[in-house]
């Protein structure tokens, strides 16, 4: 699988002038631990994120939701507060029809793992 996937995903960094193309093992290096993670684990989190309003860090987050075949959109309360958000959404661009099922990215915009 990894043979097939890795150059359709060089290729479309190649096409759509991805910066930094030699660093996929760094970006792969930090989401792996998450791979350990339950996906229940990991959807609870983002709930918490995204819903409890007593959470301390709700004001930093935000939601961006790609379906297939449609641009990105994006919500919450840290929408506006930091240019990450918008940033996302442009980094999407073009790639809805690769995604084959619905996606939520809730994070905030920070770059710190509090």
């Amino acid at each position: 699988m990894v043979l097939l996937v890795e150059p359709v995903r060089f290729a479309w960094a190649q096409a759509h002038d991805v910066q930094l193309l030699d660093e996929y093992d760094s970006v792969h290096a930090r989401i792996e631990p998450f791979a350990g993670l339950p996906p229940r684990l990991i959807q609870e989190r983002a709930r918490k994120l995204r819903d409890d309003p007593d959470f301390w860090m709700r004001d930093m987050g935000f939601t961006v939701n790609i379906k297939p075949g449609q641009r990105a959109t994006a919500s919450g309360p840290g929408l506006h507060a930091n240019p990450r958000p918008q940033e996302i959404l442009r980094f999407t661009e073009g790639i809805e029809d690769l995604i084959p099922v619905e996606v939520d990215l809730t994070m905030t915009f920070h770059d710190t793992p509090w």
